[in-house]
């Protein structure tokens, strides 16, 4: 009776192995991944695209995107994962990232990495559209934009709250 009771217990334990390491142990994981990349992402981006960098960037964007499946709603995953691929020149798949950050949040930050993004690339249009939706959202983040568009974009925000677009402001 007692080998009978033992073996069952093993059996119990043996089944739920499987539930503890996906919804324990990976987001756990996960979220060790992703303290490490903050911290390593934006050392890259200080420091710029060098080999050294670039070697980093390349194996958190692998390991993040890894653990997209066990948190598929983390905003900061997606934008993690669009700043690596900014430091490795993958602007189109970093603009990619950011935008299905988006369909899960709309932070402000995630329109200004837009708008960095699109900065870096060299399309200031959609940079200043970017920042401009970055401001609308949080006025302090216009400190934050690039000297050269910091006034385009503050004037455009004051313009926007003095006449709003019929129906409100609606983000690009």
């Amino acid at each position: 009776m007692l080998l009978l009771r033992l073996l069952a217990s093993a059996i119990v334990i043996v089944a739920a192995f499987p539930a503890l390491e996906r919804y324990c142990w990976r987001p756990y994981r996960c979220n060790q991944i992703e303290k490490a990349a903050a911290k390593t992402t934006e050392r890259n981006i200080e420091v710029g695209g060098g080999d050294t960098e670039s070697i980093r960037a390349r194996e958190i964007t692998r390991r993040l995107i890894a653990c997209m499946d066990d948190k598929p709603a983390d905003v900061t995953v997606y934008m993690l994962t669009a700043a690596n691929e900014r430091v490795l020149g993958n602007y189109e798949q970093a603009i990619a990232w950011y935008q299905k950050a988006l369909t899960y949040d709309r932070r402000p930050e995630i329109y200004f990495g837009i708008g960095e993004t699109y900065l870096e690339m060299g399309n200031m249009e959609q940079a200043h559209r970017y920042f401009v939706a970055t401001a609308v959202f949080r006025m302090d983040f216009v400190k934050d934009i690039p000297t050269k568009m910091r006034d385009e974009a503050f004037a455009e925000v004051i313009r926007l709250q003095q006449q709003p677009p019929a129906g409100g402001y609606a983000p690009p």
